[in-house]
C-alpha cells in the first residue's frame, strides 16, 4: 500500500516540476542562510576569545592621564577589589592620528603608543609575522602593529608606516605584527609598539587636551564596577577624573568588535525568515489547490478502500522529498562556502577565524527546516479527511456556492479585463491572505534593504550623517595671538569657502554622576549647524541649556527638561536639557552647548577654531590646499625646515621661521621675537606672521572607520535585494502557474468565447494586484518602522529617509510583481480549445 502511495507522490512530483523546483529553491535558500548563521555565530564569539587567549592579555585596564595619577589608585584595586597582581605601565593616548595611507592619501586612526616593556605588562607580545631579527636590529624606527592592520588594512612586514604630526612626517618601518588582546579595533584604539627613543619623542609631541601620556593599571579577574572604582579614585584625588580616564575591558571590546557582524547575522536571519514563510505558504497553497483539483480522484481512492490518512501521506511524501532535497543542497552549499565566509569574517573582525566546515550547524538547520516543512504539509494534507467519498465524488456541488454575485458583468462599465480580474479576486479572497502575508514579509525586507542601500551607496557619507555634528568641513586652528575675527572675515572672501564660523576646540568635560565623560560641541548659534537635528526637544539657545545624545539619555534616564551638572577643572555648572539628538560620535556621549554656555563652564576658553564650510563641488582636500596657499602655510608646516633662500638674510629668516614654528607647536610658546647680528646688520622678526596652527577634518577617520562598513553594507543590501526579489518572483510564478493549471478548462472556454491569450494573461495578472498593492503599502510602513528601530536601538541615531527611494521601491515592487505574474501566465498560450473539446 505504501509503495503505491509513494509512486503516486513521485508521479505528482514529476507532473508539477515547476512548483517542486520552487519549493526546493526556497528550502535550499532557507537552510543555507540558517546554516551560515549557526555555523558562524559561534565562530564570531570564539574568534575573539581564542585570539584574546593566544595574546596572553589581561582582561582589564584603566588609563589615567599621567599628571593625574596617584599610587593610591593601584592600592584601591588591591585592597578594595581583592586584585593581587596589578601591573603598571605608560602609554600615549592619541585620537585621530593622521597616517599616510598605502595609496598615498591621508587617513586617521585612534592609536595607543607603547614600548615593549609596557606591552609585556599587558600581554605576551606574541609575534605573528616579522622581519628576520638581524634586519630588525638595523631598523632606525621600527614599529609593531596589531595583526588587524595586516588582515584589514593590507599592510605587510617591511612596509612604511608614516605618522603625520605637527606638519612633519615620522616614517616607521613595520618590523612585524603581533596578536593583540585589548586595544586592537577601530572603535576604541589600536595599540602600536615603538622603540624607547621614539616613544620619548612622541610623549613630547602628543601633549594636548586630546592627546596625552597615560599611566595604566593592567589586571585580570572579574570585571570591576568601574563607576564605583572611579568614585573611589575621585575621592582620593579630590577632583573629577572621568574625562581623562579610560577603561578597557574584555567584554566591552568584544562587544565593540563583534557588534557589526552580529547585525549582519540578524539581517541574514531576517532573509531566511522571508524564505521560510514563502516556502510554507507555497506548500499551503499547493496542497489546497491539489486537493481541490483532485477531489474526484480522492473520492475514487477512498471508494477503493484507501484511508484518508494514506491519501494524506501521498501529499506529505511530496514535500518530504522536495523539502529534503532543498535542505540537503542548502546544507552542502553552506559547508562548501564556509572557507570563504571564514575569510570574510576574518577581514571584518581583524582576527583570524579558523574552524571546520560546520557540519553540525548545517545538519541542525536542515533538520529544523525540514521538520517545519513536514509539520506544515501534514497539517494541510489532513484536510482530506473532510472529504468522504460521497462529497468528493460530487465535487461540483461542494465546490460551488450560491452567494451574492460580486462584480456582475452585466453592470460592468469600462475595461472588461479589469472587471473579470476583480471578479476573480473577490471570488477567491480566502487565498489572498497567504499572498498578502508573503508580500508584506518580502516587501518589508526589500524596503529595508533599499533604504539601507541608499543610505550607504555614497560610501561613508551616509554613516557620517549620523554623527550628530557637522562633519563635511575643515577645522582651522589658529595661534593664540591671532586676530581670529579678521582671519575669519578674510576666509569668507575666498570663492572656495561657503561660510566660516568661529568656535572653540571643545574639551572633554565630566558629567556628574556618570562615568562617561563628554566631548563638547558648541556653536554661537545652532541655526548655523547643518547636520545636528534633534530627535526630541530643540537645540540649545541659552547659556544654561544643553543637548545630549540619545544613547546617554537612554543609559542615564535623562529626559528633556531634566538638569545635568557638567564639571571642568573643578568648576561645576548646572544645565537644563533642551533636547536629545541621535549621534554615533564618541559612542553618543557628546554634549551640545552654545559658545556662551561653554565659556560659562570653561571661563578661560578663547575662540581658537574657525569652522570652514566648502563651496559646492569643492572637496575638503582642495579647500585645505587653497587656504594653505592663501595664508602661506601653517606654523606646523613651517616646522618641517628648508632654509632655501638665496641671500644670507633670506636664509637666516627662513631658519628662524622654522625654529619659531617648532616652538609654537611643540613647546606651547605663544609669542616669539628674534634679533640676529650679522656684522653690522641686525636682522629682526617675530611669530606674528603665523596665523594658522593646523588643520583638522573628519575625512581621515571616516576613511578608516566608516568606508569599510559602508562598502560591506552596500554590497550586502544589493545582494539581499536581488535574493528577496528572486523569492518574490518564484512565489508569484508558482501561484500563477498553479492558477493556470487549475483553471485550464475555464480558460479554454474563455478562449472559445473570443478572449485572446493576452486578455486572459492580463486578467490573471490584474487579479493579484489589489492584494499586492495592499501588501506593498503595509510593507512600506513596516520597512520604515524597522529602519528607524534598527538605527535607533543599535546606533542610538536616526537616518533621514529619502522619500524618492521609498516611492521608487514601491513602484518597482508593483511593476515587478505585475510583470512576473503576466509573464508567468504565458502558459495560457498553450491551452487549445480544440484539444479541450476533444477531451
Amino acid at each position: 500500500m505504501h509503495d503505491k502511495i509513494l509512486r503516486l507522490s513521485l508521479f505528482n512530483l514529476k507532473k508539477n516540476k515547476r512548483e517542486v523546483l520552487g519549493i526546493i529553491f526556497m528550502t535550499m535558500v532557507t537552510v543555507l542562510m540558517l546554516s551560515v548563521v549557526l555555523i558562524n555565530q559561534k565562530k564570531i564569539d570564539t574568534a575573539f576569545d581564542e585570539s584574546f587567549t593566544r595574546s596572553g592579555c589581561v582582561r582589564q585596564g584603566v588609563l589615567f592621564k599621567a599628571d593625574k595619577y596617584r599610587t593610591a589608585f593601584a592600592n584601591i584595586l588591591r585592597e578594595g577589589y581583592g586584585i593581587e597582581k596589578v601591573n603598571e605601565g605608560c602609554l600615549i593616548y592619541s585620537s585621530m592620528v593622521d597616517v599616510l595611507g598605502r595609496d598615498g592619501e591621508t587617513v586617521a586612526y585612534n592609536l595607543m603608543f607603547a614600548t615593549e616593556k609596557t606591552e609585556r605588562k599587558m600581554e605576551d607580545f606574541r609575534k605573528i609575522e616579522h622581519l628576520p631579527k638581524e634586519e630588525i636590529v638595523e631598523i632606525e624606527h621600527p614599529i609593531w602593529l596589531p595583526e588587524g592592520f595586516r588582515i584589514k588594512k593590507g599592510y605587510d612586514v617591511g612596509d612604511a608606516f608614516v605618522i603625520l604630526k605637527n606638519g612633519k612626517e615620522y616614517p616607521f618601518l613595520i618590523a612585524g605584527f603581533y596578536e593583540a588582546g585589548l586595544m586592537s579595533n577601530d572603535g576604541y584604539s589600536h595599540k602600536v609598539i615603538l622603540s624607547d627613543e621614539d616613544y620619548a619623542l612622541f610623549a613630547m609631541l602628543f601633549d594636548s587636551s586630546k592627546d596625552y601620556e597615560c599611566y595604566g593599571l593592567f589586571f585580570d579577574g572579574e570585571e570591576i564596577d568601574f563607576d564605583r572604582y572611579l568614585e573611589d579614585c575621585n575621592e582620593v584625588a579630590s577632583e573629577n577624573l572621568s574625562f581623562t580616564t579610560h577603561y578597557h575591558c574584555y567584554r566591552w571590546e568584544k562587544l565593540n568588535e563583534t557588534s557589526f557582524l552580529e547585525i549582519f547575522m540578524m539581517m541574514i536571519i531576517g532573509i531566511s525568515a522571508v524564505t521560510l514563510i514563502a516556502s510554507l505558504f507555497m506548500i499551503r497553497h499547493k496542497i489546497s489547490g491539489d486537493i481541490e483539483d483532485q477531489m474526484q480522484q480522492i473520492g475514487v481512492l477512498e471508494a477503493l478502500g484507501y484511508r484518508s490518512v494514506e491519501i494524506s501521506l501521498s501529499y506529505l511524501y511530496e514535500y518530504v522529498i522536495a523539502g529534503g532535497l532543498g535542505s540537503v543542497l542548502g546544507a552542502v552549499i553552506a559547508c562548501l562556502i564556509t572557507p570563504f565566509v571564514n575569510a570574510g569574517i576574518t577581514v571584518m573582525l581583524g582576527r583570524r577565524v579558523d574552524g571546520d566546515g560546520g557540519i553540525t550547524g548545517a545538519v541542525i538547520a536542515a533538520a529544523t527546516v525540514l521538520l517545519l516543512v513536514v509539520l506544515f504539509a501534514l497539517l494541510k494534507a489532513r484536510q482530506v479527511k473532510n472529504y468522504p467519498p460521497v462529497v468528493a465524488l460530487r465535487k461540483g456541488i461542494r465546490t460551488h456556492h450560491f452567494g451574492k454575485n460580486i462584480c456582475p458583468l452585466d453592470k460592468m462599465h469600462g475595461n472588461i479585463n479589469l472587471g473579470l480580474a476583480m471578479k476573480g479576486f473577490f471570488g477567491n479572497l480566502k487565498a489572498s491572505w497567504g499572498i498578502l502575508i508573503c508580500i508584506i514579509t518580502a516587501g518589508t525586507a526589500i524596503m529595508f534593504s533599499a533604504l539601507t542601500y541608499d543610505f550607504s551607496r555614497n560610501g561613508a557619507y551616509g554613516f557620517a550623517a549620523t554623527m550628530g555634528t557637522d562633519w563635511d568641513l575643515l577645522m582651522v586652528y589658529t595661534l593664540s595671538d591671532s586676530d581670529i575675527d579678521a582671519f575669519r572675515k578674510e576666509l569668507t572672501t575666498l570663492p572656495q569657502v561657503r561660510k566660516a564660523i568661529k568656535g572653540f576646540n571643545g574639551e572633554h568635560v565630566s558629567v556628574k554622576g556618570s562615568s562617561d565623560s563628554a566631548e563638547v560641541i558648541s556653536f554661537g548659534d545652532f541655526a548655523d549647524s547643518e547636520n545636528i537635528h534633534p530627535y526630541e526637544g530643540r537645540l540649545p539657545q541659552y547659556d544654561n541649556e544643553v543637548m545630549i545624545g540619545l544613547r546617554r539619555s537612554r543609559a542615564e534616564n535623562i529626559k528633556v527638561g531634566d538638569s545635568i551638572v557638567l564639571e571642568y577643572n573643578g568648576l561645576e555648572k548646572t544645565y537644563i536639557v533642551s533636547g536629545i539628538v541621535g549621534t554615533i560620535q564618541n559612542g553618543g556621549t557628546v554634549v551640545y552647548l552654545t559658545n556662551d554656555g561653554y565659556k560659562r563652564l570653561n571661563i578661560f576658553a578663547a575662540e581658537n577654531v574657525v569652522k570652514v564650510y566648502p563651496a559646492e563641488g569643492v572637496s575638503i582636500s582642495e579647500l585645505q590646499a587653497v587656504i594653505d596657499a592663501h595664508f602661506g602655510g601653517t606654523a606646523r608646516q613651517a616646522a618641517k625646515g628648508g632654509a632655501n633662500g638665496q641671500s644670507m638674510e633670506e636664509k637666516i629668516r627662513a631658519a628662524a621661521q622654522e625654529k619659531i614654528a617648532a616652538m609654537l607647536n611643540q613647546y606651547g610658546v605663544t609669542d616669539v621675537d628674534y634679533a640676529v647680528q650679522v656684522g653690522d646688520e641686525l636682522i629682526t622678526g617675530n611669530s606674528r606672521n603665523f596665523v594658522i596652527k593646523e588643520f583638522f577634518s573628519y575625512e581621515g577617520i571616516i576613511k578608516t572607520q566608516m568606508v569599510p562598513i559602508a562598502e560591506t553594507t552596500k554590497k550586502f543590501c544589493f545582494y539581499a535585494l536581488i535574493l528577496v526579489s528572486g523569492i518574490v518572483a518564484v512565489l508569484i510564478t508558482i501561484i500563477t502557474s498553479n492558477d493556470v493549471r487549475r483553471q485550464r478548462h475555464a480558460l479554454g472556454i474563455m478562449k472559445g468565447l473570443g478572449y485572446s491569450s493576452k486578455d486572459l494573461m492580463l486578467q490573471l495578472a490584474l487579479k493579484y494586484m489589489p492584494v499586492i498593492l495592499a501588501g506593498t503599502v503595509i510593507a512600506t510602513i513596516c520597512g520604515l518602522w524597522i529602519n528607524n528601530l534598527f538605527w535607533g536601538l543599535l546606533f542610538a541615531s536616526f537616518t533621514k529617509v529619502n522619500i524618492q527611494t521609498v516611492v521608487v521601491t514601491d513602484i518597482f515592487l508593483l511593476i515587478f510583481c505585475f510583470a512576473v505574474a503576466y509573464l508567468s501566465a504565458g502558459r495560457i498560450r498553450k491551452i487549445s480549445v480544440t484539444e479541450l473539446m476533444t477531451e
